[in-house]
C-alpha cells in the first residue's frame, strides 16, 4: 500500500497488518478556492484559523466526503480549529479529488487539495491556491507491506522489496527530482546518498 493517512497507517502497524512500514516522501495539502477569496482566507497564515473563519463565515466549501487520506486529513482540520462542519455551505461530494476541485470552480468555492491534483487541474480551474505553507498541511506517504501471516494470500516477500525499493537512495533521488510544471510535487523521506 502507498497511502498518506499516518493515524490509519499506525492503526494498521499496530493491528500486525504490516510486515514492513517505511516512510517514503511528502507533499503538501492546500486549500484552494476561488481567485477573488470571497471569504478573505488568503489573510490568515493560521491554518486552524482559517478553517475556523470558514465555518464562522459559512463560506461554501466542497469535501470529499470520501474517507481518502485528503479527507481523514480536512477532517484533523476542522478538529484542529474547533469546528463542526454542516449546514448548506458545507457539500460533502462524496467524490475523488479531481472532481472535488471541478466542483468548487463550479460552485466557486473553497476545498482541500493535495498540492500535486490541483497542479494537474490548475489550468483547467481558475481556482487559486489559498493557503499559505504551515507544519499541519504536511502530508507524508507510508509504503506498507501487508503480511502474510494476517493474509496468507499475499506476497508478503515481494512487498517487502517493493518497499524497500521506494525507500532506496536510487528511487528517493528520483522522487526528489521528480517536476510538474516546472515545481517539485514531492520531497523524499529519506537522504538519496545514504
Amino acid at each position: 500500500l502507498l497511502t498518506h493517512a499516518p493515524a490509519d497507517e499506525k492503526q494498521l502497524a499496530d493491528d500486525g497488518f504490516a510486515a514492513a512500514q517505511l516512510a517514503i516522501m511528502e507533499n503538501n495539502f492546500a486549500v484552494v478556492g476561488p481567485p477573488e477569496d470571497p471569504a478573505s482566507l488568503a489573510e490568515t497564515a493560521d491554518i486552524a484559523a482559517l478553517f475556523q473563519k470558514l465555518s464562522l463565515g459559512k463560506a461554501r466549501f466542497i469535501s470529499r466526503n470520501d474517507n481518502s487520506g485528503t479527507h481523514q486529513k480536512e477532517k484533523m482540520l476542522w478538529r484542529a480549529a474547533g469546528e463542526t462542519p454542516f449546514g448548506e455551505w458545507y457539500v460533502q461530494a462524496g467524490a475523488g479529488m479531481g472532481r472535488t476541485l471541478l466542483m468548487a470552480d463550479e460552485l466557486r468555492a473553497y476545498t482541500l487539495s493535495d498540492r500535486g491534483t490541483y497542479l494537474a487541474l490548475r489550468d483547467k480551474t481558475s481556482l487559486r491556491e489559498i493557503s499559505r505553507p504551515h507544519p499541519l498541511l504536511k502530508n507524508p506517504y507510508t509504503a506498507t507491506a501487508i503480511s502474510a501471516a494476517r493474509h496468507p494470500h499475499a506476497k508478503e516477500k515481494l512487498a517487502r522489496r517493493f518497499v524497500e525499493w521506494l525507500a532506496s537512495s536510487e528511487t528517493q533521488k528520483r522522487i526528489g527530482e521528480y517536476r510538474y510544471h516546472g515545481e517539485t510535487l514531492f520531497f523524499p523521506a529519506r537522504d538519496s546518498d545514504s
